[in-house]
């Protein structure tokens, strides 16, 4: 089953930088994520947390490079499986204001 969250468009303040917060079914399971077009250039990050009222902290690249995990940058829509988010709490960020509503789906990866 599906899952779509937003983006809002954002005001000053930052509002409208980070989707609400988001559980799935177990925090080993793969989800794919699926990013609509946006208009203003930004990147779209994944961050964790073990419960919905918690320290969300960036998810880092399973390569040992500590950099962030990116499920897309530039202005077009990218899509992105995340293999493993070690907790069941996700939301997703985006690095710059947006003008409009960005809508995101979420998928559990059935292996």
């Amino acid at each position: 089953m599906a899952t779509f969250i937003t983006f809002p468009a954002s005001g000053a303040g930052g509002i409208g930088l980070v989707t609400s917060a988001f559980y799935i079914e177990r925090g080993n399971r793969a989800v794919g994520c699926f990013v609509s077009s946006y208009g203003t250039a930004a990147g779209v990050t994944v961050q964790v947390a073990t419960s919905s009222g918690g320290t969300f902290l960036p998810l880092n690249r399973s390569d040992g490079s500590g950099l962030p995990f990116i499920i897309t940058s530039g202005t077009g829509g990218g899509a992105a499986v995340v293999e493993w988010a070690g907790a069941p709490w996700l939301r997703l960020a985006i690095s710059s204001a947006q003008v409009s509503v960005t809508s995101v789906q979420i998928e559990a990866v059935l292996r």
